[in-house]
């Protein structure tokens, strides 16, 4: 039964006949009869026209890829789950730590950083703390992967971990990416470096309000410390600024809310 259901099956995939292979499978299923590379093959074809049945089908061929000790098969299927699943991050963290189990790395912190991503997202309960222990490993296993860094700082930043986010961020500081250089200069001012903080926005200044708004920050905490010199270079930097970009009035009201305060 199996060899003739399947050679029809086979007919079937080669006509392009989605409905009538899935018939034809439905009906080895009911004999007992399961082949799950055939399994894949329907939930290839149920993508598009049943999702959520095509998701249950890569599931089961996972399962019983994993029982026959295939797992390459098996986190092929659950890569299919997770794209169909994207924003469940449940799904993420089964392709991430069979790719881990695997070996392959690369494919692993990707999964487990999105997963992390995804509870970030959500609202859930107690999520905040898994999704920063699974952006910690995916960073553990891709040091050298920015976007990882830079989400797993995002998330540290809200714990108030300054530090740490510098530290974190600081190996990709040369590289042109403007949220991530804000991110890191608001650590550095955070942690008292304005020094360094000022470094990175300058660059930013002429094109970015977040860039000139953290600048103005900045000159406030010159200011509480004392440091007159470094202050009044600052001012003078960002009104040369804002006056070439015709801002003169904003200009004036942050001067004026800067001596109230």
């Amino acid at each position: 039964a199996m060899e003739c259901y399947g050679y029809l099956f086979d007919k079937r995939v080669e006509q392009k006949d989605g409905p009538g292979a899935v018939l034809l499978y439905r009906k080895m299923g009911r004999l007992g009869l399961q082949d799950p590379a055939r399994l894949m093959v329907c939930a290839q074809m149920q993508e598009k026209s049943r999702p959520a049945e095509a998701r249950d089908n890569y599931r089961s061929c996972a399962q019983m890829f994993l029982r026959a000790g295939d797992r390459e098969r098996a986190l092929e299927a659950l890569r299919s789950v997770a794209a169909l699943e994207d924003d469940n991050p449940e799904a993420h963290v089964r392709v991430g730590e069979l790719a881990e189990a695997m070996g392959q790395v690369e494919p692993a912190g990707q999964s487990l950083a999105r997963a992390g991503e995804r509870l970030r997202a959500g609202s859930r309960e107690g999520a905040g703390e898994r999704a920063m222990a699974l952006l910690e490993r995916a960073h553990a296993l891709l040091p050298a992967d920015a976007r990882i860094a830079t989400v797993l700082a995002a998330a540290v930043m809200e714990s108030g971990d300054a530090a740490r986010v510098a530290q974190l961020l600081e190996p990709f500081a040369a590289e042109a990416a403007p949220g991530r250089t804000l991110l890191l200069a608001e650590a550095h001012l955070a942690t008292g470096n304005p020094g360094r903080a000022e470094q990175l926005l300058w660059p930013l200044a002429p094109t970015s309000p977040e860039a000139q708004s953290q600048l103005w920050r900045l000159l406030e905490s010159y200011l509480r410390t004392a440091d007159r010199e470094a202050a009044l270079r600052l001012l003078s930097k960002l009104k040369q600024t804002m006056f070439s970009s015709r801002k003169e009035e904003a200009f004036i009201s942050a001067v004026e809310a800067l001596s109230e305060k």
